[in-house]
């Protein structure tokens, strides 16, 4: 990136979704939206749609649609207890009752559901081999050890079909996934982090430079990454920000624009120190939905 980042992407903020802590697009153009109540209990809706989940689905912190369905993933991560013999994700009706209990493995980062129902999980980085429920590689891989998975696709039926780091490609961890509608598009750690995806593996890489993005949006061509990048260092600013975007063509691999992500009036994000200033970014589509905050206030940025 060259010194002196000057574009301006200016969001907008979106008081009537509530106190929330997440919240999503959905391919039918309703709002999946994660709502605190007065006593911090967590509430799904869809929309106007009020999502009760049965038994342990309540504990849930990542959730998609998934057909006329939805998919919820606990996602255990480092310390956490996991176990193959134990659901951590759910798929569930409209009202709530569990059509399926799925396993994804420990240390997901984060899950996302595309247009025809592959299930996308990235995982962070682990020292020890990945863990699985046994015979679930539909790929005819069966025993074999994935140390640093990054990113797999899963099916509904609980089996993966593709494991990033089987395509000959050194990762270790998937910051983040946008779904679509325009294709599949994720930023991981490799070389060339920013990775452009299909049901039959990786189709291009590009980018570098990039430390611990929160979010990308894709229109089909551009992807536009927010998180921590390195940019040249100004006097008293750190040399890592995480309101920065990159645009980057996904044909090309040419950089075309950066630029600062700023509130609705404006002013910069308050960046703090070291403090991420947003609780939840996401990108679906060309948008990015992040949470600022405590409450949390939804904010979208359209590109």
């Amino acid at each position: 990136m060259s010194d002196g980042v000057e574009a301006r992407y200016r969001l907008r903020s979106l008081p009537e979704y509530g106190r929330v802590s997440a919240w999503k697009p959905t391919f039918s153009g309703s709002v999946l939206r994660t709502v605190l109540d007065d006593d911090g209990v967590r509430e799904f809706w869809d929309g106007d749609h009020r999502v009760r989940p049965s038994g342990d689905a309540v504990r849930a912190r990542q959730w998609d649609r998934i057909g006329d369905s939805y998919l919820f993933c606990h996602g255990r991560a480092s310390g956490g207890e996991w176990s193959p013999a134990r659901p951590e994700a759910w798929i569930v009706d409209a009202e709530g009752a569990v059509e399926a209990e799925l396993n994804f493995g420990d240390w997901v980062r984060t899950v996302a559901v595309d247009v025809d129902r592959n299930i996308w999980v990235g995982y962070q980085d682990q020292a020890n081999p990945w863990s699985f429920p046994p015979g679930a590689d539909a790929t005819g891989r069966s025993g074999v050890e994935y140390w640093h998975p990054a990113l797999v696709r899963w099916d509904e039926c609980g089996t993966f079909h593709w494991v990033f780091a089987v395509d000959g490609v050194m990762a270790a961890t998937c910051y983040t996934v946008n779904s679509g509608p325009y294709g599949v598009v994720a930023v991981t750690d490799a070389d060339e982090p920013v990775v452009r995806v299909g049901v039959e593996g990786l189709i291009a890489g590009f980018g570098g430079d990039l430390v611990g993005p929160s979010a990308v949006a894709f229109d089909g061509r551009v992807a536009t990454v927010l998180g921590d990048f390195v940019i040249p260092k100004r006097r008293g600013e750190s040399g890592y920000l995480d309101d920065v975007l990159t645009r980057i063509d996904m044909e090309t691999g040419e950089v075309v624009e950066t630029g600062r992500v700023v509130m609705p009036d404006g002013s910069p994000l308050p960046l703090g120190k070291g403090v991420i200033p947003y609780r939840m970014a996401f990108g679906r589509g060309n948008i990015i939905g992040m949470v600022i905050g405590d409450p949390g206030v939804a904010h979208v940025l359209e590109l």
